[in-house]
């Protein structure tokens, strides 16, 4: 009888919990809710969302709650929100509440804010922030929490206090995050962990925005396939990188072209654009690539080959030849170009026709290109060795430690240097983390030889 009555206390609380996570449609976009002591908890809501208004007062079940506290890091998923504005009411914004929206410029924040928690922004130059007269914008900008009249706390600007001002964030956010995994009732949609910060998405350093005001930049960052695997956290790379060039190389954002899941015909106009820049700076300007994504060789010749999202392998010429692609860049006259390749052309592995788990290609050993004009080439990996992730940073191998260079060097640093660092950190920790060898390259051509490790980005 015991186990009977205990077993119907256990349903109706069951029933209870998940009484209390609900959906609410607002102004066109549908939030998560969840009702905590207080009142409303706002936990997420559509990732696509670009105009977003977080009301102040939601209803369920013909119950009107008022909406307290948000915080949408929890589900660590990249909204794409560009204008954001919350309703008088809302009094919390968690930690790291809206850290992982990278394309927000403009927030509107309620007279009604008490508690604004440590990175609850990004550190973002371009984000307009409207808020009350007794915050301090410049604390909110700098990660640190903040309240009513409070008083900003001098940003540090050594290495060693920054490395641990991140540490400390990265330590309340687990405990931020066992707190959540306590009081949390499991509801029939399991929802996903909480992520951790990554420390080189964070604070970002910034450089006068005309310091590299003659290059331009092109960004290809290919992650999911309609006829291959998905290259794991490839636009994560992608848009992570835009936010150092801008703000760390200096590059004018308007002179950066991205690509995310880019086509055939996109590679095509990304060359393209490239082209015609050079033609209009009549050789005065320096040309960035990046490229995240697949590679594969033609196994008739080992010929190496991009593959574009809508590129089907067993049709080579649904792909783009590299050769080509490094003879469009050597005929350029701008002063240099760089390229940056988180991808391997080792191609498919005999046998399977699949590429290897978490990787970003696999297993032969693609023909040497031979560079022309100006090109230097860092590549993730060499010969038949895979460009792997970098799971617990949610980045390529190769980009992360890319994004941590010019993080510690804010930017000012050699080729030969970089090459240097990167090499090392890269083999070291993908066997480490992957238990498998992968080594960086860089091909030069042969006008670059003498001068390529003295150059910076």
């Amino acid at each position: 009888m015991k186990r009977i009555i205990l077993s119907i206390i256990c349903c109706v609380i069951a029933v209870v919990a998940m009484a209390q996570r609900f959906e609410y449609i607002y102004k066109g976009v549908t939030f998560k809710c969840k009702v905590a002591d207080n009142g409303v908890c706002i936990t997420g809501f559509n990732v696509k969302a670009s105009n977003v208004t977080i009301p102040a007062i939601v209803s369920y079940k013909g119950i009107d709650y008022s909406v307290k506290e948000v915080n949408t890091f929890l589900n660590g998923v990249n909204y794409l929100t560009v204008n954001l504005t919350l309703e008088d009411g809302i009094e919390t914004l968690d930690k790291f509440c809206f850290n992982e929206f990278r394309k927000l410029r403009n927030v509107s924040l309620p007279p009604s804010i008490k508690f604004i928690g440590k990175n609850a922004f990004r550190n973002n130059s371009m984000m307009t922030l409207t808020i009350p007269a007794t915050f301090d914008e410049n604390a909110i900008r700098q990660g640190l929490e903040c309240r009513p009249d409070s008083i900003s706390e001098l940003m540090v600007s050594n290495n060693r206090a920054e490395e641990n001002d991140r540490n400390r964030a990265e330590e309340e956010a687990v405990r931020q995050t066992k707190k959540v995994d306590e009081k949390t009732v499991k509801t029939e949609k399991e929802t996903e962990p909480a992520l951790l910060p990554v420390d080189v998405d964070m604070n970002i350093p910034m450089v006068a925005t005309d310091k590299n005001k003659d290059t331009y930049c092109v960004i290809i960052a290919n992650e999911k396939y309609e006829d291959v695997p998905e290259v794991e956290f490839a636009q994560r790379d992608g848009e992570v990188f835009k936010e150092y060039c801008i703000k760390t190389l200096g590059i004018p954002e308007k002179q950066i072209r991205t690509f995310i899941n880019a086509s055939y015909t996109d590679i095509k106009r990304a060359l393209n654009w490239m082209e015609t820049i050079d033609n209009v700076t009549e050789g005065q300007s320096k040309m960035l690539f990046y490229y995240a994504g697949h590679g594969m060789p033609n196994e008739a010749d080992k010929t190496a080959y991009i593959i574009p999202t809508d590129g089907f392998p067993k049709d080579i010429t649904t792909c783009f030849r590299l050769s080509e692609f490094y003879g469009r860049l050597g005929e350029l006259k701008t002063k240099s170009v760089t390229v940056l390749l988180d991808a391997c052309f080792s191609g498919v592995k005999r046998g399977s026709g699949q590429a290897l788990v978490a990787a970003r290609g696999v297993a032969i050993k693609p023909k040497e290109e031979l560079l022309s004009g100006n090109v230097v080439v860092f590549a993730a990996a060499s010969d038949d060795e895979t460009a792997l992730a970098y799971q617990n940073k949610r980045h390529g191998m190769f980009t992360y430690f890319l994004l941590k260079k010019l993080k510690e060097t804010k930017g000012k640093v050699s080729f030969g240097e970089f090459f240097s660092t990167i090499s090392l950190d890269v083999k070291k920790n993908s066997m480490l983390e992957n238990d498998k060898l992968q080594t960086p390259s860089v091909n030069v051509s042969p006008r670059m030889s003498a001068k390529w490790k003295e150059l910076q980005f």
